[in-house]
């Protein structure tokens, strides 16, 4: 059955991440220009486009998740569902396959479209076959052996199982084991969605690593995300800031 293939849903860049958008300080955004320039790993702004740092700050945080994400042994593919063309680019670039939102319905219709794809992908190829899990793309400190442990214990379970945020209402990852539906149900209380309709709180069944729970929202999020350590391209964006301090 090879390994898991993971749907990660990335938002236009220029859409993505308001509440970060209206927590960060725009000074810390400026800071952070005058410090080391827009785009310090060089390829997240397009010349044609106007610089915004927020889309560049979504961009970075995806890059890093599935970074981590493919390093992960237990992950064969990562789906990307997606209508930017930037994010398009840029993730492709690592080896995640880029398919559009064909739905435009909304997160849950584009994480069912994206598991399709996978499915689709795996007949095809092989690969992929375990199973099928969503993943935010905004796990910015992920840590891909927290992942990887994540991913089987679910395999020995071999059912549906879910991993809340830090918060521990939304959802960060919805995995299901090869044979068994995905049926995700993202949105406000989430969490509590995902047990009510019979998926195994997967913080319950064993120790789950807090990189794959820390998902940001807020500035107040990042400075968590911190703390746990940033992937590279998110750490190039804030170091000079302390967000929350």
């Amino acid at each position: 059955m090879t390994g898991w293939s993971i749907v990660t849903p990335v938002k236009r860049l220029g859409q993505a991440k308001s509440r970060l958008r209206a927590t960060l300080p725009a000074s810390a955004a400026l800071f952070t220009y005058t410090a080391s320039g827009p785009d310090p790993l060089g390829a997240l702004d397009p010349p044609d486009e106007p610089d915004d740092w927020h889309a560049d700050v979504a961009l970075a945080m995806a890059l890093d998740t599935v970074a981590a994400v493919l390093a992960t042994p237990a992950v064969d593919r990562v789906v990307v569902v997606t209508d930017d063309r930037v994010a398009v680019a840029a993730l492709s670039s690592l080896g995640a396959v880029c398919v559009p939102d064909t739905p435009r319905s909304g997160l849950n219709p584009a994480l069912r479209h994206g598991a399709a794809m996978a499915a689709l992908l795996s007949g095809s190829d092989g690969r992929g076959g375990c199973g099928t899990a969503t993943l935010g793309a905004d796990l910015p400190a992920l840590q891909s052996t927290h992942l990887d442990a994540v991913l089987r214990a679910v395999e020995r379970l071999g059912v549906r199982g879910f991993v809340p945020d830090a918060a521990g209402t939304g959802t960060t990852l919805l995995a299901a084991p090869r044979g068994v539906p995905l049926e995700p149900d993202y949105g406000p209380g989430s969490a509590l969605s995902h047990a009510r309709a019979g998926a195994v709180d997967l913080t319950a069944a064993g120790e789950v690593g807090v990189s794959l729970r820390q998902d940001v929202d807020t500035a107040a999020d990042l400075d968590a995300a911190r703390r746990l350590g940033l992937g590279p391209r998110t750490t190039a964006l804030f170091d000079p800031i302390r967000c929350a301090c």
